[in-house]
């Protein structure tokens, strides 16, 4: 059905119609005149170079009707009167020629049907997948572990001007939540440039990049040689990082006299974990499906880190094994098996701490807090926000969505423990053994991280970078290959998706 049959006019308002799923199903949604008039990306209305509006949104009238308005091919195009006295159109007038007053009476405006459909809002169209594909998530669980997501240092490094190794990269993060990086010079300085690729780093009160032991130079479990559970970082913030990139420089038994107090404190190196009920139901959904998961009743097998094995080290026997779970994938179990138990997270509000640089860095607190599961106003889960360690104490509860009843401090306690047992169960927990040489990146806003205990030596470095910044980067790198490969003819540049 061509876009150029489906815009009628309404009670004096322009409503195009979208064709979703059902052949014989069209919805219509209706765009105000001043919301068309203000949007006018034309080089007199928004700036062509900066991409910022130009034209003054208070000088167009509140009641403004347009001339005329057509359906083309390329987009909705609306015919608007010039008014006298409006500052930026008798700018716009002054450009024209004498001998065109057509040119001094009307302005012309062409919508895209691509951007008219992603901002559409009376109603909000229901997103069609098929439209936004590299958008798409892969939800995974333990069976990742045959074929993770992987790159090359040197691909994202030596991208070139079309960053295409970069691309790849912040793709797979985006996609999967998480992504190694291989062959890293086993090197700080390495490591930090192989951050930067993606932006300026996020400095915390744990520095910009950093480099650390268990030595506990800072005040977090982090420092340590214990176990440390599937969390996110950052929960005590209003917004947490991003991205955070992990690389393990050195793990050794050496009897280095630098070394910390704690590889003479041997620990016990397996984990506890929480097994749920096997015999509950498991609800399709799509993941990544490849290998065994690890057993559960000791020290974690580690995956071999794509995309070439290597021989295993001697720091396998120290512990240190890296655990990953995809927290959306937990989630959508979480949603289809234990509904209220969903809701409870989604709107109890959970308050975080970080109180152990108090003396140097102060005390970090969320004071009302955040609930684990965050949406945007679609619905969509955003956000999983879980730190046990860090967790303050919930002193408020929310009403039962439908009944009104507020809910009780016993519900909320086992709506916790069915999310731990779900993030805790082997179907998804992806443990692996980092080397010295490969790096990974996960999106602190989906995939959890944590480890094993661990014995000897073990030096990591490391960074943080901001949602906004790696995003941004992301959306401009789409941008630019989108055009390189001819897609999304009918948007010019300033036409963009995503303003």
């Amino acid at each position: 059905m061509g876009y150029q049959n489906l815009v009628k006019i309404v009670g004096n308002f322009p409503v195009f119609s979208l064709n979703y799923f059902l052949p014989t199903l069209v919805i219509y949604s209706f765009s105000h005149h001043i919301w068309l008039r203000d949007h006018c990306r034309c080089p007199s209305c928004f700036h062509p170079k900066t991409n910022q509006r130009l034209l003054n949104t208070f000088e167009i009238p509140s009641h403004i009707q347009p001339l005329s308005v057509q359906s083309t091919p390329e987009g909705l195009k609306v015919l608007w009167p010039v008014h006298v006295g409006s500052s930026h159109e008798q700018d716009e007038s002054s450009h024209s020629s004498p001998s065109s007053p057509a040119a001094m009476a009307e302005h012309e405006s062409l919508y895209p049907w691509n951007w008219l459909k992603r901002n559409s809002y009376d109603p909000k169209m229901e997103r069609n997948d098929a439209d936004f594909p590299e958008e798409k998530k892969i939800l995974w669980n333990s069976r990742i572990a045959q074929s993770p997501p992987s790159v090359a240092y040197t691909d994202v490094i030596n991208s070139g001007e079309n960053e295409k190794g970069l691309y790849k990269w912040l793709e797979n993060i985006d996609q999967f939540g998480f992504s190694f990086v291989t062959d890293v010079p086993p090197n700080a300085s390495a490591t930090e440039k192989l951050v930067r690729r993606i932006s300026f780093i996020r400095e915390t009160h744990y520095g910009a990049f950093w480099e650390f032991t268990s030595d506990l130079a800072k005040g977090d479990t982090a420092y340590t040689n214990i176990p440390l559970g599937a969390h996110t970082d950052n929960t005590y913030f209003t917004d947490p990082c991003g991205l955070q990139l992990f690389h393990l420089l050195e793990h050794t038994s050496s009897s280095d006299p630098h070394a910390s107090d704690s590889e003479s404190s041997p620990i016990e190196l397996s984990n506890t974990v929480s097994t749920p009920d096997e015999t509950s139901p498991r609800p399709e959904a799509e993941f990544f499906t490849a290998s065994t998961t690890p057993n559960p009743n000791s020290n974690p097998s580690p995956a071999t880190t794509p995309p070439s094995p290597k021989a295993i080290s001697s720091s396998h026997s120290l512990g240190g094994t890296t655990l990953l779970v995809d927290g959306f994938y937990v989630a959508s179990i979480l949603r289809q098996l234990h509904p209220d138990a969903y809701d409870l997270l989604s709107s109890v509000k959970v308050p975080a701490h970080a109180a152990g640089e108090r003396d140097t860095a102060g005390i970090f607190s969320t004071d009302e807090g955040h609930p684990i599961l965050t949406h945007d106003t679609s619905g969509n889960l955003i956000q999983v926000r879980w730190n046990n360690d860090d967790r303050s104490a919930v002193t408020s509860l929310p009403s039962l969505p439908g009944s009104g009843m507020t809910a009780t401090m016993e519900e909320w306690y086992n709506a916790l423990r069915t999310f731990h047992t779900l993030l805790s169960s082997p179907d998804s927990e992806f443990w692996v053994q980092l080397e010295p040489g490969t790096a990974v990146i996960v999106d602190n806003h989906r995939v959890l991280h944590g480890r094993s205990g661990f014995m000897g030596r073990r030096r990591m470095c490391g960074a943080y970078v901001g949602k906004d910044e790696w995003k941004a980067k992301l959306r401009g790198l789409r941008e630019k290959h989108r055009v390189e490969g001819g897609g999304q003819g009918d948007e010019s540049e300033v036409w963009s998706r995503y303003y």
